[in-house]
């Protein structure tokens, strides 16, 4: 739960979310939601691994490479992967630091700082 629920909403379009910082699911179910209601969902592509993005500023659209070698060119680029999906902890001073560290990408159902965290 890194920010609250209304920074991953379209302002316009209200949701009956149950918490200021809403589980993945309720995310999902919102982003279903979105992708439905504007009839997107023929036009996405979902579960790949981009390897490559660039924007052609003369014919104003994305050039999409995939993992898979698949190439598209497209006039809106959605990054839904979240920042923190991969693990990058911070190489200077590891050998040191003597507290507990954690990152958020190897959190399955539940956070060492779940017991202080309000849902």
């Amino acid at each position: 739960m890194d920010v609250p629920t209304s920074l991953y909403c379209i302002s316009f379009i209200p949701y009956p979310f149950r918490k200021s910082f809403s589980p993945q699911s309720e995310l999902l179910a919102y982003t279903n939601h979105i992708i439905d209601r504007f009839g997107l969902r023929r036009h996405a592509r979902t579960n790949q691994t981009v390897t490559k993005v660039a924007f052609d500023e003369r014919a104003f659209l994305w050039d999409v490479e995939t993992e898979s070698g698949e190439r598209y060119r497209a006039r809106f680029v959605i990054d839904t992967s979240g920042c923190w999906r991969t693990r990058t902890l911070q190489d200077q001073g590891r050998e040191s630091f003597r507290g507990p560290m954690f990152h958020s990408g190897h959190w399955i159902t539940r956070s060492p700082m779940k017991e202080n965290a309000s849902e």
